[in-house]
C-alpha cells in the first residue's frame, strides 16, 4: 500500500505544477524588451480581394486563399475549415483611425478610446464609411490578444485578432462565451476559431466563427494545474499583462477582413 501511495504522489508530481499567485505570474528576464523588439503577429481572415490570395501579386503567398487564415508574421497559412486553437488573454475596443486607402502607409493614423467621442466628428460616406472632414475614417474595432497554440498544443505564440464591421458580433458573441464560462480569467480555456462564407445584398465574404474548447487543467484556490496547460495559463497572463502596460503592439495592416 506504501509503495502504490508513492507511485500516486510521483505521477502527481509529474504531472502537476506549482503556480505564483496571479499577481506574481510575470515572466523575468524580459525587462528590456519593449515593443519594437518583437512582432506581434495577426491572424489575419483572407478575403477574395486580399493580396495574399492574388497569384502573380507581391504579396501573393502560396496556398493562401479566400476563407484561410494567415499568420502575418510567419506568413503561414491554415485551411478555413480547420481553424486554428487559440487562448483569449484580454481584449481591446478601440476606433481605429484611416487614411484613404489611395494614401495609406498600412498602418493606422491615430487609435482612439472607445470612451473617445470620434465618431461623432464624422459623417456616412456612400461606401458606408465614417469618415472626418481631414478624410481619414474611422472603424469600430474589437482587439483581441490571444495565444495561438499550433495542432499539439507543444508550441505556442502570442497573437492579435482584429475584427470590425459586421465581425463585430462575432466579437460580442465570443465575449458572451467568454463570461458564461464564468472563470476568474479571460485565459481559462481553449477556442477554435474556423471560418464561414457569409452574404447580403452587398455580396459575399468571410466570417469568423468561434467555439469554446477544452478548459485548461488550473485550480484557482491552490494556483496549481497540470504542467503543459500551467504553462500555456502562464504565458497568457504574461501576455495580457504586457497588453496592459503598453509593452505590446503590432504592425496592423488593412487586413480586407469585410470588403465593405
Amino acid at each position: 500500500m506504501a509503495k502504490e501511495a508513492q507511485a500516486v504522489q510521483k505521477t502527481e508530481e509529474a504531472t502537476t505544477i506549482m503556480l505564483p499567485q496571479l499577481q506574481d505570474l510575470v515572466t523575468t528576464g524580459f525587462e528590456n524588451v519593449g515593443v519594437d523588439d518583437t512582432a506581434t503577429p495577426f491572424l489575419k481572415l483572407l478575403q477574395k480581394m486580399s493580396p495574399e490570395t492574388e497569384e502573380g501579386t507581391a504579396d501573393y503567398i502560396d496556398g493562401a486563399k479566400a476563407g484561410g487564415i494567415l499568420n502575418s508574421v510567419t506568413k503561414q497559412t491554415y485551411e478555413g475549415n480547420t481553424g486554428v486553437h487559440v487562448v483569449p488573454c484580454t481584449f481591446r475596443r478601440e476606433y481605429i483611425e484611416w487614411a484613404p486607402r489611395e494614401a495609406s502607409q498600412g498602418a493606422p493614423i491615430a487609435r482612439h478610446s472607445s470612451t473617445s467621442d470620434i465618431l461623432a466628428k464624422t459623417s456616412r460616406s456612400q461606401d458606408n464609411k465614417d469618415v472626418l472632414a481631414n478624410g481619414n475614417y474611422i472603424e469600430n474595432t474589437a482587439q483581441w490578444y490571444v495565444i495561438l497554440l499550433n495542432d499539439d498544443m507543444s508550441e505556442w505564440t502570442p497573437a492579435m485578432v482584429s475584427m470590425k464591421s459586421t465581425q463585430l458580433k462575432r466579437a460580442r458573441s465570443w465575449m458572451s462565451m467568454i463570461r458564461e464560462s464564468r472563470a476568474p480569467v479571460m485565459f481559462s480555456h481553449m477556442y477554435k476559431l474556423t471560418s464561414i462564407l457569409e452574404q447580403n445584398n452587398k455580396g459575399n465574404w468571410y466570417s469568423w466563427v468561434i467555439n469554446r474548447g477544452a478548459a485548461l487543467d488550473i485550480n484557482y484556490e491552490t494556483m496549481t494545474g497540470a504542467q503543459k496547460d500551467s504553462e500555456i495559463f502562464k504565458a497568457a497572463y504574461d501576455f495580457a499583462l504586457a497588453v496592459k502596460q503598453g509593452e505590446v503592439d503590432a504592425t496592423e495592416l488593412h487586413d480586407d477582413e469585410v470588403p465593405f
